[in-house]
């Protein structure tokens, strides 16, 4: 823990990922969510609205060991899928991306976590009111983010998301 990288030297690099909704069918004891009730959750929990930078965010739902009160999302956003995306994920470092979605959700005590060779930065934190943990990571090109409502522990959320950002960006 604590690594702090600088850009990745993948931005820009425009590789097909495999998992259109943003990860794949399963990682580890999770298992993606399917069926009306994932896909209305996975479009309620998006973080984009028509018009927006992230209105292009793949997000998919996941249920640790099929129990649907330990779930995870997952959202990813590559600069590729959308201009302004690109502009605004290369306008400032992978750091900067990741502490401005914190801010944003209100976190400010946070943890580095290795980003893989990936390269970029991977961090993670905790809701103001300790309902949750979400980790986040950012490089020139793609910015994610695996949250946890229930559960904050943060070391186990911190390997999976690493998992799951190879997994999906392979």
């Amino acid at each position: 823990m604590g690594r702090t990288a600088g850009p990745s030297s993948r931005a820009g690099a425009g590789k097909p990922r495999p998992y259109p909704y943003g990860g794949p069918p399963h990682q580890g004891d999770y298992k993606r969510a399917t069926g009306s009730l994932a896909g209305r959750l996975a479009k309620d929990t998006s973080p984009g609205r028509t018009g927006t930078a992230y209105a292009d965010a793949k997000v998919t739902i996941y249920l640790k060991d099929g129990d649907s009160r330990r779930s995870l999302v997952f959202v990813g956003m590559a600069a590729d899928d959308v201009p302004e995306s690109a502009t605004e994920l290369r306008s400032r470092s992978p750091s900067e991306a990741v502490d401005a979605t914190f801010m944003g959700m209100g976190i400010t005590d946070t943890s580095d976590f290795p980003a893989g060779s990936l390269g970029g930065i991977l961090r993670c934190g905790r809701t103001p009111t300790g309902g949750g943990a979400p980790c986040t990571w950012a490089d020139g090109s793609v910015l994610g983010m695996a949250l946890t409502p229930l559960s904050s522990d943060v070391v186990s959320l911190g390997a999976t998301t690493l998992a799951l950002r190879n997994a999906a960006e392979h």
